[in-house]
């Protein structure tokens, strides 16, 4: 066998098998293995090939039209006796798979539920299976045990009894036990004539794991004997258990951004009707309005404006997060862009009495950048600080290694340290004082913040102390020759 390169004979007559089962090879991600596959309808076309070509493991279907059942791997046997087999057998068809693994077979599949790992898997305990009962053949016992001593896999030896004769250190590690509390005793699991069996171990302390077990007929002192291999697959399957949940986890995102997206669209035609009727009723269109009526309608113009952020800041974020936000990245003006920013939203400061502090280092190169996306960040950052200072606001730029770093900071009070790590997240507002009534916010400008400065390279992140105010930070990448271009990230 080549290195990383594993040469694979399939012999199967039916067309739509043979095309299920190459596709679960092209599934199979590893960097450190790579199967190449060659496929033949016929018993004597497959023995053809196997006869003038180097081949690592052959994978027959028990049921081809020109022989009939374990037949097949005697064929197979005949022409290349080290070759591992791993046989293919329908749902109802185990007793035949069995048979043929007492006929020379190393492994069986079922069809229907190959999947890649379970091809990967089951090639290679063939290949390590045939190698080791040819190694056991061609050596003394000295060598058996020189072979299982320093196998990966728990193994043990077992005589005809059930009596356990020999464990290697693997196995010892496993149970976590001394030989001598191990050979001489009973085997403590079941051995099934199932080539594989998945069993739950207990251990000493009451823990336990999964594992799967292989039992081979050998000869032990000349005598009848089992070879059981043992692998612990307690973490693996904790892995594939995560990772399936991970899959689920994305299912369920991808269906909520779908659902908001296309809600928030259906809203947009409503919601402009409802706001032009307001502002019908407002002018008087409809006749004249007593103070009552006047007040209503202004707390009603004030929550159709916010379901009209909310809707804009859902689809803003739903853009942002499937990746079908257009970016157009250029050569921004940091300095200039920050002015133009702040010089409108002086006159809201000034009418809520705040003193505004601009701090920019000098000469402040350009960033690269989205310059609607910048302005985006900078306005909610803002927005959100003016809600909550007392009396001062402060925005700083500064040069840091190859970024440009922007500080918006507030002396409020602060936020609570076990309330910063969810500061990100969606729809996630903090109970601090504002004037007046209050502003209900979205409860999205920040998760757009992070992810506007995700998608650039960027930083965002927020320092504050009870008591003292709070500082939001973000990075921009600065801009370097010949790197202008648009793009959906």
């Amino acid at each position: 066998m080549k290195e990383g390169l594993t040469r694979v004979l399939l012999i199967e007559d039916d067309p739509d098998d043979a095309f299920l089962i190459q596709e679960s090879f092209n599934e199979v991600h590893s960097g450190s293995i790579h199967f190449q596959v060659q496929w033949a309808k016929k018993l004597k076309e497959g023995l053809k090939i196997l006869k003038n070509e180097p081949i690592d493991v052959v994978i027959l279907d028990l049921l081809l039209p020109e022989i009939e059942g374990f037949d097949a791997v005697l064929h197979v046997r005949e022409v290349l006796p080290s070759v591992p087999v791993v046989v293919l057998t329908c749902v109802d068809d185990e007793y035949v798979a069995l048979e043929a693994l007492s006929h020379g077979a190393q492994d069986y599949m079922v069809k229907g539920s190959i999947t890649a790992e379970l091809l990967v898997r089951s090639i290679r305990y063939a290949i390590e299976r045939c190698q080791l009962l040819s190694r056991l053949e061609q050596s003394s016992e000295d060598r058996f045990l020189k072979i299982i001593d320093k196998n990966a896999d728990a193994m043990a030896v077992i005589d005809k009894n059930g009596i356990v004769r020999f464990v290697n250190p693997a196995y010892q590690f496993l149970f976590e036990q001394h030989p001598e509390e191990l050979v001489g005793k009973p085997f403590p699991l079941t051995l099934t004539t199932n080539p594989l069996a998945e069993l739950e171990i207990s251990l000493k302390n009451g823990d336990k794991k999964n594992v799967q077990m292989r039992v081979s007929q050998i000869e032990w002192e000349k005598k009848p004997a089992k070879l059981a291999s043992i692998r612990d697959v307690t973490a693996l399957q904790k892995l594939e258990s995560l990772k399936r949940e991970m899959i689920e986890r994305e299912k369920m995102d991808q269906i909520k951004d779908e659902f908001i997206s296309t809600v928030s669209h259906e809203l947009r035609t409503p919601l402009t009707t409802i706001k032009s009727a307001i502002e019908n009723l407002k002018d008087g269109i409809s006749g004249d309005l007593n103070e009552k009526q006047v007040r209503v309608l202004e707390i009603a113009d004030r929550n159709a404006d916010r379901l009209v952020r909310i809707i804009s800041d859902l689809l803003d974020l739903s853009r942002l997060e499937s990746g079908m936000a257009k970016i157009r990245k250029r050569r921004v003006d940091v300095v200039s862009l920050l002015q133009e920013v702040l010089q409108n939203f002086q006159i809201r400061s000034k009418e809520q009495h705040f003193v505004l502090e601009r701090r920019f280092a000098k000469d402040i190169p350009p960033i690269y950048a989205d310059a609607d996306m910048f302005v985006q960040v900078l306005n909610n950052l803002l927005d959100n600080t003016l809600r909550f200072a007392k009396k001062k606001i402060s925005v700083e730029a500064k040069v840091v290694d190859q970024d440009i770093e922007v500080i918006i900071s507030d002396d409020g009070i602060g936020i609570p340290k076990d309330r910063l790590k969810d500061l990100f997240g969606k729809f996630v507002q903090f109970n601090r004082p504002s004037g007046g009534e209050g502003y209900k916010g979205t409860g999205l400008g920040l998760a757009i913040c992070k992810e506007i400065v995700d998608r650039h390279g960027g930083r965002i992140w927020v320092s504050s102390e009870e008591g003292k105010g709070t500082q939001f930070h973000f990075t921009m990448r600065q801009y370097q020759e010949g790197t202008d271009h648009e793009s959906t990230l």
